[in-house]
């Protein structure tokens, strides 16, 4: 029997069926939907809703308020209708929202608050649009794919889209393992936790390949955390990344090339400002080149350093322990508070290019300590003679959200 026809003999038969009659709510406009399903008024009908549909049908939204755990399986859209603003509140520890991985898969238009994880993306492919998470206790937003799948060489070209997504008021806001990822627009913002791994804004681990397009970071404890085990890069475009308490941009172990970078931070509109510590920083990393842009106003925080002590830090760039092959060309640094550079243990590679680099009062513009091989910056913007700075370049720390 169709599968049309089908429908329609279960719509006769049971009249509690969601998904029946002609009054189905309507999708939002661009929205291409093989049947069209009600997700009815509560969080029972919607989970019905779901479990009916198949790939490339339509569930659609019209309620205000969604209670639950719920599953999107692979190929199935969630969608608020048009015109609708429905919330879906997760319960306790759960998430709130799971995504199956497909190229189809689609969740659009809805508020999500509470559970454990707001939105979670069961492995490398899927699509997330115009949703709003805050209270999630883990992470508003995390997509998995289980490492014995295979590491970068392995994922789909069409990955997890994220477009015009607003995590906040969490545990943390997007955590990506082993993913092929792209996020266009939307902020992630002051989110914060009570252990030593929350707080972060954006995670990328385990050989994530990462692709951000004009995203707004701030507020958070690290901005930006890249960790390059299993190959992990990143190319970042156009980012505001502000006034995050600890770093702003924080890369570490990243194993790129001058030829082949693992992490590129692009676009004359890129801002790095007023974030604490570090504006950007790199550890034991390889193959980092920064285009464009202004790193500045990062704040001085009294923190223990590598000499056993205290001191305030507040350097525009760090680049430490063998970091090395890092270009900046063309990138402004100014008024931050301790160094505008700041390049200790580096490797071989460091250039810096171009660009404005201006200190005032006691600030300093580019130090270089502990240094032997060249580093390459503009006539008179080292900062030489002046007493060795304290650093403070741990590795950030790293879990899993997903249990």
């Amino acid at each position: 029997m169709a599968r049309n026809s089908l429908l329609f003999s279960l719509c006769i038969a049971s009249a509690a069926l969601v998904g029946c009659g002609d009054d189905d709510p309507a999708p939002p406009d661009g929205v291409e939907c093989g049947e069209v399903i009600s997700a009815g008024d509560d969080g029972a009908s919607m989970s019905q809703a779901l479990a009916q549909a198949g790939s490339g049908d339509c569930v659609v939204a019209s309620g205000s308020l969604y209670e639950g755990t719920f599953v999107v399986n692979a190929g199935v859209k969630l969608v608020a209708a048009k015109g609708a603003s429905p919330q879906i509140k997760g319960q306790g520890d759960k998430t709130a929202i799971e995504v199956k991985a497909d190229p189809g898969s689609l969740v659009q238009g809805f508020t999500v608050q509470n559970g454990g994880i707001g939105v979670l993306v069961s492995g490398s492919q899927g699509t997330v649009k115009d949703v709003s998470v805050m209270g999630a206790s883990r992470s508003a937003f995390a997509a998995y794919r289980d490492k014995s799948l295979g590491g970068p060489d392995t994922m789909p070209a069409e990955g997890v889209v994220i477009s015009n997504v607003d995590l906040h008021a969490s545990g943390m806001g997007l955590w990506a393992s082993n993913v092929r990822i792209t996020l266009e627009g939307g902020q992630i913002s002051d989110n914060a936790g009570d252990n030593l791994t929350s707080g972060y804004g954006l995670v990328a681990i385990d050989g994530t390949q990462l692709s951000a397009t004009a995203t707004t970071i701030k507020g958070n404890s690290y901005g930006v955390i890249l960790d390059g085990g299993g190959g992990t890069t990143a190319q970042l475009t156009s980012l505001k990344v502000l006034s995050n308490s600890e770093r702003g941009i924080w890369a570490q172990k990243l194993t790129g090339t001058a030829a082949a970078p693992a992490l590129s931070v692009e676009g004359n509109d890129t801002l790095i400002d007023g974030n604490s510590l570090t504006g950007f920083g790199a550890l034991e990393s390889k193959g980092i080149i920064i285009i464009g842009g202004k790193i500045s106003n990062t704040q001085k925080k009294p923190v223990v350093t590598s000499l056993g002590g205290t001191a305030e830090v507040g350097d525009g760039v760090g680049l430490f322990d063998n970091t090395g092959d890092v270009k900046l060309d063309g990138v402004t640094l100014e008024a931050n508070q301790r160094s505008q550079a700041l390049i200790d243990q580096g490797a071989k590679g460091i250039i810096i290019i171009g660009g404005k680099i201006t200190a005032t009062g006691d600030q300093l513009k580019v130090v270089v300590q502990n240094t032997t091989e060249d580093v390459e910056v503009p006539m008179g913007a080292l900062s030489e003679g002046g007493p060795m700075l304290a650093v403070s370049a741990s590795p950030a720390a790293l879990s899993s959200v997903v249990q």
